[in-house]
């Protein structure tokens, strides 16, 4: 027989004895606990122990879940400062082609006014058998393009920096730049700021930072898609691809327009954290940042999204457009297209698309 001592003994008087302990007998429980008072307690504890390592696993994984949202604290700084950097100016005249240089423009006025609004009826297509429309189902290239496009020493009548004249010509300080609405030039890009350093302005008022004086002569201006005189004015980063077609100010002629510049700088978190909800931002700024653009020396938003669209057409007709970046990269099997020229050769397009390589997505010589 097993004997349980209880712990707390109790002295007791008994005939013929001065005192001792008195020994009790328990029996075993075996259905549930151990009766006595410390075995009630033993259960409270443990169902409490219990109960509350089941809380803390909820509390971890609820933590963990939330953690993995990857929450962020959102930060806004103002500051004041002596002076701040100049952003490009591009500059893109509404009327692409200049329509003096096109000789007789009144035998070709149906090919531009096919590509606008007032193209009437609509969806016609063009009449190809007409010989004087030959000359648009011939590849061009960039230097028939600059042979007929406005010159920009024409329309940049003065231009003056700080409150100081520049020196003539003034087109000296622009390069051009092949985009879709034909040949902007940009002013203060990414190839000044490379060589001169980038350019900062210190001062306010309507007469500081860059003032421009600029002649638009419409009696050369041809049908075009904005159906509309003047220029467009793209403000962006020096080592950004202008996007003129999206972006942009039509500033109209006789008039005197007048920009404030106010400079606003986001710096958003690196991976995992997530911009836009769903893609990744790349450091650009970092020492092991890479540039995987073909075509632009620079990495940019503008830069890379016109790239994927030029690869893109590029897979499925095996052309593209001079308007588009080929940056001095010349392949003998891609065909340069005249804009909104949507006739292509069958032929030719299955036959270059026998010739792709997907591994190195470029055509090779047939």
């Amino acid at each position: 027989m097993q004997i349980y001592l209880q712990m707390l003994s109790e002295e007791v008087e008994r005939p013929g004895n001065l005192g001792g302990l008195v020994v009790t007998q328990i029996p075993r429980n075996t259905t549930g606990c151990i009766q006595g008072e410390i075995f009630d307690d033993l259960c409270v504890w443990t169902v409490a122990i219990i109960g509350m390592i089941i809380a803390l696993m909820v509390s971890i994984i609820d933590l963990y879940t939330e953690y993995n949202k990857l929450p962020f604290l959102t930060r806004i700084n103002v500051e004041i400062a002596d002076r701040l950097p100049f952003p490009a100016v591009t500059l893109c005249n509404l009327n692409p082609i200049d329509k003096t240089k096109m000789g007789d423009f009144e035998k070709v006025k149906s090919y531009f006014l096919a590509f606008t609004s007032l193209h009437f009826p609509p969806n016609q297509p063009l009449n190809w058998s007409n010989p004087d429309l030959k000359p648009f189902t011939y590849p061009m290239n960039e230097s028939w393009f600059r042979s007929v496009s406005p010159d920009l020493s024409s329309m940049l009548f003065m231009c003056a920096w700080e409150g100081r004249r520049l020196k003539p010509p003034c087109s000296q300080n622009f390069s051009e730049h092949f985009t879709d609405m034909g040949i902007c030039y940009t002013f203060n890009d990414a190839n000044h700021t490379r060589r001169y350093g980038p350019l900062y302005t210190s001062h306010t008022g309507s007469m500081t930072g860059l003032v421009l004086y600029l002649y638009i002569n419409e009696s050369t201006y041809i049908y075009n898609p904005e159906m509309a005189t003047g220029v467009k004015i793209l403000l962006h980063h020096p080592n950004d691809e202008p996007d003129a077609s999206r972006e942009g100010i039509l500033v109209s002629p006789g008039f005197s327009t007048r920009l404030n510049l106010k400079q606003i700088s986001y710096k958003f978190l690196p991976p995992p954290y997530k911009a836009f909800r769903n893609s990744h931002c790349l450091d650009t700024e970092s020492a092991s940042f890479r540039n995987h653009l073909k075509y632009h020396h620079y990495y940019s938003y503008n830069a890379c999204i016109r790239e994927c669209r030029v690869d893109h057409i590029i897979n499925v007709c095996g052309c593209h457009s001079v308007l588009e970046p080929d940056y001095r990269e010349k392949m003998h099997t891609r065909r340069q297209i005249r804009p909104g020229n949507i006739t292509f050769n069958l032929d030719f397009v299955q036959k270059k698309k026998q010739h792709y390589n997907p591994a190195t997505k470029r055509y090779t010589e047939s």
